[in-house]
């Protein structure tokens, strides 16, 4: 089950990697591949941070359920 805010970074990731693939392709600055691999950084560990606290919320929200 997937929420709202992980379908969004999911499409931002999506964004970003085709456009950092575009930029790549044509050339163009290294200051702006730098730019948009640095964002796709920064999103990955948002999706990351996220998932494995809810990760967590759900397995201690399972745990009260069983008791």
């Amino acid at each position: 089950m997937s929420t709202l805010y992980e379908e969004s970074i999911r499409r931002l990731l999506d964004e970003k990697r085709r456009r950092l693939e575009e930029v790549a392709r044509a050339g163009d600055s290294p200051d702006e591949v730098a730019r948009l691999e640095h964002e796709i950084h920064v999103l990955e560990m948002l999706y990351e941070n996220y998932s494995s606290s809810m990760s967590a919320f759900r397995r201690t929200k399972g745990a009260r359920k069983i008791h």
